[in-house]
């Protein structure tokens, strides 16, 4: 149709769109140059610079974000103490004296704390196929929290990664790996070191489900108890749906498995979300979740009576 007729613009056009989606850029921005020298209407202008700005952003292969952010803590329970003075536990016998309480000091209760934290994450992104194929990422975050006027008493967490991601029109694969390293009270306390790959789908012709799996393998050193080195496993799925264009709600399952060498270590555990947000129109948006998590141990601990078994509900 060009070769007929020379100053058929809207032939140039779906050609250069065309052009650019088959990964040739530099051909689409030629053809919408020479469109714009001809001093097209408005209209046609407008969806021309629209076009080329997109192709241009999609020239420059790396992409930069990060944050930061600060906040305020409180803990009724900093110390994780059972709220009471005595705890039964597993009959002790001394002769004639059976022994099946146990008396904890002040030291031992709960304490509450007020805290300040802080996070800092930054991210960068390398386009190595056409418009959104394949790209090679790279994250790093650091989270540090002091709990009361003690210093010694501050968690520091930080976490390096990297790895693939893959855009289709409908899904996207993401195969990270990763480190970590906790630290509490100045000291190393683990580090941490596997992948968390995923693959999102979405549904609907308004794009209004999606669906989320995410796993998780990795594997925990600790620096002074060997005995609580682990493998930890996890399987999560998620469901997204966009009630209309403000309000979206959102599900979740999660399973997972610690593997220790040191069964009153070793638990499984299974945890419900469901959240929901709503978009404000100046841009900012409010949000709001419910988790239930629930943990069973292999080993009940030597003086205890039961198994244990942690439940957490979180809002």
């Amino acid at each position: 149709m060009l070769m007929r007729d020379d100053k058929n613009d809207r032939a140039r056009f779906e050609l250069a769109r065309a052009m650019y989606q088959d990964g040739q850029g530099e051909g689409a921005l030629e053809m919408l140059d020479k469109i714009l020298s001809r001093k097209p209407p408005e209209g046609v202008k407008r969806s021309v610079v629209m076009l080329k700005a997109a192709i241009e952003k999609a020239r420059n292969r790396w992409t930069f974000s990060g944050s930061a952010t600060m906040s305020i803590l409180y803990d009724d329970n900093v110390n994780v103490g059972p709220d009471t003075d005595k705890i039964r536990i597993a009959p002790i016998t001394f002769g004639p004296l059976i022994i099946d309480t146990m008396s904890l000091g002040e030291s031992s209760r709960p304490v509450d704390s007020i805290g300040t934290a802080g996070a800092l994450a930054l991210s960068s992104i390398y386009d190595i196929g056409g418009p959104g194929n394949w790209q090679v990422t790279g994250d790093g975050s650091f989270y540090a929290n002091v709990m009361g006027a003690d210093e010694a008493k501050r968690s520091v967490f930080g976490q390096a990664s990297t790895g693939l991601r893959n855009f289709e029109p409908r899904s996207m694969l993401n195969a990270p790996v990763w480190i970590a390293n906790i630290q509490s009270d100045g000291k190393s306390l683990m580090t941490m070191f596997g992948t968390t790959p995923s693959y999102l789908y979405v549904y609907g012709a308004r794009g209004e489900w999606r669906f989320t799996t995410t796993g998780n393998f990795d594997l925990r050193r600790y620096v002074s108890s060997k005995d609580r080195n682990s493998t930890f496993v996890s399987l999560d799925e998620s469901v997204q749906f966009s009630c209309n264009e403000d309000f979206t709600m959102q599900v979740g399952l999660t399973a997972a498995h610690e593997f220790t060498k040191a069964e009153q270590y070793e638990y499984t555990s299974g945890a419900a979300t469901l959240g929901g947000t709503y978009q404000l129109s100046d841009g900012a948006s409010i949000y709001s979740r419910l988790k239930y998590s629930r943990s069973s141990y292999e080993e009940k601990e030597s003086l205890m009576l039961e198994d244990r078994v942690d439940s957490q509900l979180v809002a």
